[in-house]
């Protein structure tokens, strides 16, 4: 009797380190998975950031050549070919948005993060 009791006490006690060690690697694979999501939605925020400041460079630049459409612009031959920067186009306020929106769409919307602008010379 003593034998059997000790025997299932064993096998109850080998189940349960089996069960607990199951659900640990479940979780850690929850874990990871998770984390995958959150850095898979985190580069396309960056993608949609990219390619939305990329547009409004480009439509800075087609605004700036129907400015500048002329050999004898009264701004000077040279202007239009000036590096045209975002920064120095849409306030602090505007870009904090943009990228914002980008964040809530991506159901990111609080995290924490940090951003720079380069306003070239």
């Amino acid at each position: 009797m003593k034998r059997l009791f000790s025997s299932i006490t064993v096998l109850i006690t080998l189940s349960l380190v089996g069960i607990i060690i199951m659900q640990v690697s479940w979780l850690k694979n929850l874990i990871k998975l998770k984390e995958d999501q959150v850095k898979q939605n985190i580069d396309n925020v960056y993608q949609n950031l990219s390619d939305e400041f990329g547009q409004r460079r480009e439509q800075l630049i087609k605004e700036a050549s129907r400015d500048y459409g002329t050999l004898f612009s009264p701004r000077g031959f040279f202007e239009p070919l000036k590096a045209v920067s975002i920064g120095a186009k849409i306030s602090s306020s505007e870009i904090e948005k943009i990228i914002n929106s980008a964040f809530e769409k991506a159901g990111l919307g609080k995290m924490k993060y940090e951003y720079a602008f380069f306003r070239g010379c």
